[in-house]
Parts: structure tokens; C-alpha cells; sequence
């Protein structure tokens, strides 16, 4: 092996950076070129300084750059402002929510602002790039990262709380979610862009909707969607510090991804059908396998039906959405069988032996109606449900247990109906099933010559009812049009309006007759302009207020119905129930005190 020992004979400078050495070794002399390294260094820094300040000149980029900059700006003097948001409630302020969340926030924001100025700058320019696999695998990891932090960190309070395995499969998911609209878009800031759209607003929709009805977003409820928004401009919104921080991140890096050069899968056309195609396979595979396969259920995911917010907390919103969506897959049971079932039904059959007594059937469900002093006592300015509380004779009361609370009204009335328990659904049967039911009390009732009226003083379109009381068999139904010019409250057909029409209708009839009446006046929100009649002595809250006074004035109009009904000849049985709010049920009672699906019942 040759030795060589160098040394600096003679330098020429050539014109292209380049220069000349001997090198004097034990085998003779020879000469060589080479590169200089300074002179090398030299002339890429000019390049690229030549290149920002051509970028610089566009002013797409001049503008895209002071807006961001303005963006990062105003997050960054936002969280030194709001420096106590690095704990959250949920974790008392621990020292490993504190570093989990400032290391995110500083991995995060560094990266981000250094990630957009190359894009913006350094980069060479090229019209197109394409983004091979070993790009696709980090990027789908980093936007799966991204949008666990986007659901749980404007939703979950206690985000830092949910174990590691959780954690790893929700990454794990919005990865593949976001691969699978690559493949389909063909574009990376296309696919950013949807992708962040998805999570932000699905998130933001599952806040709001737990905020105003205790009760998390969930797949089924995509099927409800005209009710929801009947219903949608009756609250107040209140854009939370974590969501407008969130929306200028997503606005940020959208942005220098939509100005910077465009990446893509493919080119050819041939390659951008067959990446398509591979993405509707991935598409329909994964809903398949998150659908009807054993393998989710090893994950040991389990939805709390009283209080599904804590599952949400505890495994995260993702995988609990997975979790319901599968939940409302209804299959049918081992061992189903019609005929044994319809074989069954007619052996238990109950003879009517009084057929000459038919009296009036009136069923209310009135909005909200609870009586919470069972849960535990608050004293108040004055008795909340005086008349109902004096009730005795003639009379068998109760705790009533109803399939949800806050929302879901459509479910309560279906089991009343139907007497078909919702264990063993997830979705709204109205919306779900729709025409399909034509199974319920109404039909027997109309064999013994009764006539039937649904009555709900609303749109008539909310959970599917102008469809399902048809189905199963209403000789009327009664929505908002029919109390045309009647009394209301907070803008709401008032219970005192729909009890005066059912009297109406007793003494109109010449059948017997069952109504089905579901009341509007107490629906939520509660903040809304009324004089209060009673309020919390303790402390002052003007929700709570206005929802004891509203339940007050219910009490006040069951009171008038049933000595209306007193007087009359005609013998008529009233079923009244209501649901409690949850709204109600964590603001009224202050302190921890367990929760409840029950309601009240004469």
C-alpha cells in the first residue's frame, strides 16, 4: 500500500474553483484536482441567498409569508399569555402534562416554522416533485400525530391521561385516513387540507354537541342531521383559545404547502388510475375491517351508555367513534327465528275482558321535566313542582329509566311506543329504520276503536317523525303549524297550548281517544330572555334559573289538565314522563354528585 506524504508545493487558482497540488510520495510525485471546500461553501450560500431573493420578489410569497408570520406570531404571544393552558384542568398541573404538552408545542411550532421557510425558500424549484414511499410512511405518521392532537387537545381535557396503546391506534387510523386521501387526491397540500378539514370540524361539532346535550358526536348521528340543525341556531357558540390556535396552525401549514412546489404520487396518467384504485380498495377494506371484524373488539374498548363523555376521555374520540359506529351495526342474534318469535306473540296475547270501559289514553313526554331534588336537595326561592310533588290519590308515581339524557329524544319515544328496549341499538331507530316501523301500541289501540293523534308542537321533520307516525299508524299527527297563533314561551309552544288541544280533542271526539303529545317549551338552551319565577338561593346561576322556573310552569299547566279532566264525565287516563338535561344536571347541582338517566313519572 502506497504512503503518501503531502505537502503544499504550488496553488493555482482556477477559474471554476478549482486548484492544483503536488504531493511528493515514496513512489515519485502526481498530481491531482480537487474541489475547494470554502470556495464550494461560498458559492452555495450565494446560490441559495440568490434564490430567497428571487422568491422574494413574487408576491404571492411576500404576502403568504407576512401572513404567516403574523399567524405564528399571535399563537406564540397567545401561549406565553395563557401559559397555565400547558397543565389543563384535567392534569392538576403535572409536571408530565406540563412537559408532555410544552414538548409538543415546542417540537411543533419549531418544526413547523422551519419546515415552511424551506418550503418557501431553500427548496429548489421544481414544478412538481413526486413523493415516493419512504416520504409517504413519515408524512402519514406526522399527520396521524397531528390529528390526535387536533381531536383531543380542543375536546379532552384529559388528552395526557390516555394510555399508550390508545394513543399509538388513533395515530395509527388518522395515518391511514390521511394515505388513503393522498392516494385518492394525488396532492399533498390536497390531501393536508382534507384531511385537517375532517378532524377540525368533526371535532369542533363533537365539542359543541357534548357542550349544549352532554352527549359526544357520533357516526349515527349523521343520519339526524336536518334535526340537528332545526335546532342548531337556538344556542350561543363560543369559539374556545384551543380551537382559534388549532385553526391558524391547519391555516398556516396549508398555506405554504398550497404556495411551495406541488408533490404528488404520480405523474402518468396509468399510475394516478391504479393509485386511486388502491385507495378505494384500502377505503373499503379498512371500514370492512373496522366494521363487521373480530379484531376491534380486542382492543378492550367499551362505550359507558350512562356517561359515554368518560369513554371519550379515557381512550380518546377516535377510537371511541370507531367504537360506536360499530355498536350501531345491528346483527342479528344466534338463534333468530320469525316464526318462533311471532309464535310467542300470539301465545301471550292478553283478552281485553272489559271491553266496555274505554278511556281516554293522554301519554306526555314533556321536554326536560325531571324532578332533581331526588338526586339531592338545593334549596330554591320557592316549591319547583308543587302540584306534581301533591299528587296522591288516584295515583302511582315513580323513577323512570330512559335511554338517554340530553339528547336522543327520538330513542325515548321509541321505546315508549314500541316497548322495544334501545339495548340493543345505537342510532335513532326513527331515522334508522324509518317506514320499517310499523310495530307499536298504536295499532292495538285503533283495533278497539280508539282514535290516535301524535301531537308535537315543532317541525315536523325532527327524527323522522312525519314518516315514523304515519308508519305506525296515527290517525293525525299535530306539529308546529297546527299551533299556529297559540301561547309560547321563549319563542317555543308553550305545555299549557298543547294540553288546551288535547281538551280540545276529548271533547271534540266521539271515540276514545290516545294522544301522544312530546312538549317543546322546555327545550334547551336556557339562555335565552325570561323572568325567572324561581331561582337558586346558594349561589347564582341564570340557567339553572330559568330551567326551574320553566319546569315550574309545566307543573302549573299538568296542574290545570288534570283538574279539567277531573270535571269532566269522560274517564281518562293520563301517563306523564319526562327526561332530565344534562346541562342542567352539571350546572344545577354545583358539586360532584353521580349522574342519571332517570326521569319523573305520574
Amino acid at each position: 500500500m502506497a504512503h503518501f506524504k503531502s505537502l503544499f508545493l504550488e496553488r493555482e487558482i482556477s477559474g471554476d474553483g478549482e486548484f492544483f497540488c503536488v504531493c511528493e510520495g515514496m513512489n515519485g510525485s502526481d498530481m491531482f484536482t480537487f474541489r475547494e471546500r470554502g470556495f464550494y461553501m461560498k458559492e452555495k450560500i450565494q446560490k441559495r441567498a440568490k434564490r430567497i431573493r428571487i422568491r422574494w420578489k413574487k408576491r404571492k410569497v411576500k404576502i403568504t409569508v407576512a401572513l404567516l408570520l403574523l399567524v405564528w406570531l399571535a399563537v406564540i404571544i397567545v401561549l406565553l399569555k395563557h401559559w397555565r393552558l400547558f397543565g389543563r384542568s384535567a392534569n392538576g398541573g403535572s409536571v408530565k402534562g406540563i412537559i408532555q404538552w410544552a414538548f409538543l408545542w415546542i417540537i411543533g411550532i419549531a418544526g413547523a416554522i422551519l419546515w415552511q421557510f424551506y418550503a418557501l425558500f431553500l427548496r429548489k424549484q421544481r414544478t412538481i416533485r413526486r413523493i415516493g414511499i419512504g416520504g409517504m410512511i413519515p408524512l402519514a405518521i406526522a399527520m396521524g400525530t397531528g390529528m390526535f392532537w387536533v381531536m383531543e387537545w380542543i375536546y379532552n381535557p384529559q388528552m395526557f391521561t390516555i394510555p399508550y396503546q390508545y394513543v399509538a391506534l388513533s395515530i395509527c387510523v388518522s395515518a391511514i385516513v390521511f394515505l388513503i386521501l393522498l392516494l385518492l387526491c394525488n396532492s399533498l397540500w390536497l390531501a393536508v387540507l382534507l384531511c385537517s378539514c375532517l378532524y377540525f370540524a368533526w371535532t369542533v361539532a363533537s365539542y359543541f354537541t357534548y357542550m349544549f346535550r352532554g352527549l359526544p358526536l357520533q357516526i349515527v348521528d349523521l343520519l339526524d342531521l336536518r334535526t340537528a340543525a332545526t335546532v342548531a341556531g337556538d344556542y350561543e357558540y363560543t369559539i374556545t383559545l384551543h380551537m382559534l390556535i388549532v385553526g391558524a396552525v391547519i391555516t398556516s401549514i396549508v398555506t405554504s404547502l398550497f404556495v411551495a412546489n406541488r408533490y404528488q404520487v404520480a405523474k402518468s396518467k396509468k399510475t394516478k388510475i391504479l393509485i386511486r384504485i388502491i385507495g378505494l380498495v384500502v377505503l373499503v377494506g379498512g371500514i370492512r375491517y373496522l366494521g363487521w371484524s373480530e379484531q376491534p373488539e380486542r382492543w378492550s374498548i367499551e362505550l359507558n351508555g350512562n356517561r359515554p363523555g368518560d369513554s371519550f376521555y379515557s381512550y380518546g374520540m377516535q377510537m371511541c367513534v370507531i367504537r360506536g359506529a360499530r355498536d350501531a351495526i345491528v346483527k342479528e342474534p344466534a338463534g333468530y327465528e320469525v316464526e318462533e318469535l311471532q309464535q310467542m306473540a300470539d301465545d301471550t296475547k292478553i283478552q281485553n275482558t272489559r271491553k266496555q270501559e274505554r278511556p281516554n289514553i293522554i301519554a306526555i313526554m314533556d321536554e326536560t321535566f325531571s324532578d332533581l331534588t331526588w338526586i339531592r336537595d338545593f334549596p330554591v326561592s320557592d316549591e319547583i313542582i308543587p302540584f306534581y310533588n301533591s299528587l296522591k290519590e288516584n295515583t302511582i308515581k315513580g323513577k323512570v329509566l330512559v335511554p338517554a339524557l340530553g339528547g336522543g329524544t327520538g330513542k325515548t319515544e321509541f321505546e315508549f311506543l314500541t316497548g322495544t328496549s334501545m339495548r340493543m341499538l345505537s342510532s335513532t331507530p326513527y331515522v334508522a329504520l324509518g317506514k320499517k316501523l310499523d310495530v307499536s301500541l298504536v295499532k292495538p289501540l285503533e283495533e278497539q276503536g280508539y282514535t290516535t293523534v301524535a301531537m308535537h308542537p315543532y317541525v315536523p321533520t325532527n327524527y323522522n317523525r312525519e314518516v315514523v307516525y304515519e308508519t305506525m299508524g296515527f290517525d293525525r299527527f299535530l306539529s308546529l303549524e297546527d299551533f299556529e297563533g297559540d301561547q309560547t314561551i321563549r319563542g317555543f309552544i308553550s305545555d299549557e297550548a298543547c294540553f288546551d288541544k288535547i281538551v280540545g280533542m276529548i271533547e271534540e271526539e266521539e271515540n276514545p281517544l290516545f294522544t301522544f303529545c312530546v312538549t317543546m317549551q322546555n327545550h334547551s338552551p336556557y339562555t335565552k330572555s325570561y323572568d325567572a319565577s324561581v331561582k337558586l338561593t346558594e349561589y347564582k346561576d341564570e340557567r339553572v334559573d330559568q330551567y326551574l322556573s320553566l319546569v315550574h310552569e309545566s307543573d302549573r299547566a299538568l296542574q290545570n289538565l288534570i283538574e279539567h279532566l277531573k270535571e269532566s264525565d269522560e274517564p281518562t287516563v293520563v301517563v306523564f314522563f319526562g327526561r332530565p338535561s344534562s346541562i342542567v344536571i352539571r350546572r344545577v347541582l354545583s358539586v360532584s354528585v353521580r349522574n342519571t338517566t332517570g326521569g319523573s313519572s305520574v
